[in-house]
């Protein structure tokens, strides 16, 4: 096969890309690979089984989004290097790089520094010191002298400690430590250093800045802020933060700006998981601010890692669904998961109804993301008479083709049948035989008012000692098959409509003979054109491979200025799998190839001229959608035994070969 490539003026396999680019292998020249574009962020399955989001972004607009940054130190001598800048109470003395208490009080006594701290009105500190040569009593308080309360209170063992205290109103104060009568130990590397030195960040109690994040202590009111964030009215942004509940209950929270009035984010307190969440959501007018509030149900938790980012467009997929060893160019239409709440399983609605036993209903599982967002349905042993349904009360699409899908696996081996609805009266019956995930749908059509519903139900027979299952990622769109996950967290998503097109120039074909050749797959047999076409750019000089309206068919054509020159179709067993295409074009010597067999000839046809660009769209309009494995166009007209070979099926050894052929081996 290397010596037929050679003949190939550009030959695209989906191995590579940067940013709108997906590079060819031959020619080399970046500059004429494939120009993609999709202006909104998308998922694919990648090598590891999983769907991940792809995209390219703009830079970070949060300013220290993990509150790592300190200010200088404070505290002069902090580390009683020299016996100085201290006020020693009784029983306090400095030696050998520490602070000693040696038990001679016989009241509380204090160790203080000299020198005011310059802490400034309203800004936070983090206070850091090591307690060591612990024998008895205790540090009653370790505080800031001035600003309104203790910091640490009760210290009664070696180790290194943690505070945050605001400034006093006065911007000047000291550190002060008080031992009990009892205390004897040491005290090392006392530190004072400004949280956020560049004032990033307003927390407003209830909430406060900790090492461990912004925390919030499950009272209602007020807001965590940044400010000068240039947010763009209909700009799409990526916001991702990472959230540590301390309760293990869920973590409420209205994402909207400094002032309350725009909730950029789902709607009023927003449910979100522990560890790490993603939202992406598009500006409804011009903000400077992100403000987070907490919701009085809805904690403490600690919220960290805040990050927002412009998504400036997005990268081709290469795309592992069908194969984790042969993967494809994924090419999409425009899409909307109407379901609002595919990423927070606590927000689903459960409805259990029929005559069987209750089932159990556990949140918290891994899902597709390897994320927490999937749910565990354990069904009762009569479960033939249990249906559950999972979902919103309201649906957007209210008629015409809906598609409901969903991933689904077995907790253990085995098989077992289930219905999954999309619409009243619409079932589905599908074998879950596997304990990794699998995705599968249902396709309906909606009535007036009709809810979204994930309705799963076990077949009769199905639950011999009952069973259970796991499920994540669902989705509801209007078309009459599922497309890639779109994940959404509050709010209906849409992943917009993707180009792939303008790969090579004049010198990487030929317009007087040549072959086009393409492996490709549908997403589904929905009687819409889809072409992959060489052309001068118009549909006057093209020649072009393509899906057609009529079901499972495919088609090959020449068209030259003077009307088409050569016209071919093919019907095949199912467009949805991988079909090895080529067209042949010469003067008054035209093929079509489908899968190793040459299925239409054409001996009286005219070449085009001016072919100078490969695209999937037909240069009509008609854009390709579907897997794309391979695109290669050849700049001479090839032979039979090398278009058999081109499109036919590749063989792992000799013997494969020989019986396809019913070769006899001697």
């Amino acid at each position: 096969m290397a010596n037929l490539y050679n003949k190939a003026g550009l030959i695209n396999i989906p191995v590579g890309y940067s940013d709108g680019f997906l590079y060819n292998i031959k020619p080399t020249d970046n500059t004429l690979g494939f120009k993609f574009d999709r202006a909104s962020a998308a998922t694919r399955v990648n090598k590891e089984g999983l769907i991940e989001q792809v995209g390219y972004f703009g830079p970070e607009l949060v300013q220290n989004g993990d509150f790592s940054e300190l200010g200088p130190e404070l505290v002069v001598n902090g580390d009683f290097a020299t016996d100085s800048d201290w006020t020693k109470g009784t029983g306090w003395s400095i030696s050998g790089g520490k602070a000693n208490c040696d038990g001679s009080q016989t009241s509380q006594t204090t160790l203080e520094s000299i020198p005011n701290l310059a802490l400034g009105v309203g800004n936070l500190f983090k206070i850091t010191f090591d307690i060591s040569n612990y024998s008895s009593g205790q540090i009653d308080l370790i505080t800031l002298v001035g600003t309104g309360g203790p910091e640490i209170t009760n210290i009664n063992a070696n180790g290194s400690y943690t505070a945050y205290s605001f400034g006093e109103s006065t911007g000047n104060s000291r550190i002060q430590i008080i031992a009990n009568s009892d205390f004897v130990g040491s005290i090392d590397n006392v530190s004072v250093k400004q949280v956020d030195p560049n004032d990033y960040w307003y927390a407003s109690a209830p909430w406060s800045i900790t090492n461990q994040g912004a925390f919030y202590d499950d009272t209602s009111g007020n807001r965590l802020d940044q400010s000068n964030l240039n947010l763009v009215q209909n700009k799409l942004y990526k916001l991702t933060f990472d959230i540590e509940n301390t309760t293990g209950n869920e973590s409420f929270i209205w994402i909207g700006n400094s002032g309350g009035a725009v909730p950029y984010v789902g709607t009023w307190y927003q449910s979100y998981s522990t560890g790490s969440n993603t939202v992406y959501f598009t500006m409804p007018s011009n903000q400077t601010s992100l403000a987070f509030y907490g919701s009085q149900t809805g904690g403490p938790f600690y919220i960290n890692n805040i990050s927002v980012t412009e998504v400036l467009g997005d990268k081709p997929r290469i795309d592992y669904t069908d194969s984790l060893t042969s993967p494809s160019f994924l090419l999409e239409p425009q899409s909307t998961n109407v379901l609002e709440n595919s990423e927070i399983t606590s927000t689903w609605t459960y409805t259990e109804f029929g005559s069987g036993s209750a089932g159990t209903i556990t949140t918290g599982k891994t899902d597709m993301f390897g994320g927490t967002n999937a749910v565990q349905v354990d069904f009762p042993a009569d479960a033939e008479n249990v249906s559950l349904a999972f979902g919103q009360t309201t649906s957007s699409i209210s008629s015409g083709s809906a598609t409901t899908s969903v991933y689904i696996k077995l907790v253990e081996s085995g098989s077992k049948t289930l219905q999954l609805r999309c619409s009243t009266g619409v079932i589905s019956n599908v074998l879950v035989d596997t304990t990794d995930f699998v995705r599968y749908e249902a396709t309906g059509t909606k009535s007036s008012g009709e809810s979204f519903q994930v309705k799963l139900r076990p077949s009769s027979g199905t639950s011999s000692g009952g069973f259970s299952i796991i499920i994540c990622q669902p989705q509801e769109e209007a078309l009459s098959y599922s497309t890639s996950y779109i994940p959404t967290a509050g709010s209906t998503a849409t992943r917009a409509a993707e180009t792939c097109n303008g790969a090579g120039n004049a010198s990487t074909f030929n317009s007087t003979e040549g072959v086009l050749y393409a492996e490709i797959a549908a997403l589904a047999n929905d009687g819409t054109f889809r072409t992959i076409s060489v052309s001068d750019g118009t549909t006057s000089n093209n020649i072009r491979i393509n899906y057609t309206s009529t079901s499972n068919e495919v088609a090959a054509r020449v068209t030259a200025s003077t009307g088409r020159q050569a016209d071919f179709t093919n019907s095949i067993t199912n467009i949805n799998d991988f079909v090895k295409l080529a067209i042949h074009y010469k003067n008054n010597d035209c093929a079509f190839w489908v899968n190793g067999t040459k299925v239409g000839t054409d001996t009286s046809a005219t070449m085009p001229s001016g072919l100078d660009t490969l695209n999937m769209n037909g240069g009509s309009g008609s854009p390709f959608y579907g897997n794309v494995k391979s695109v290669i166009a050849f700049k001479e007209a090839l032979t039979d035994d090398e278009l058999q070979q081109l499109t036919g099926p590749d063989y792992n050894s000799f013997a494969a070969l020989a019986a396809a052929y019913n070769y006899t081996v001697i």
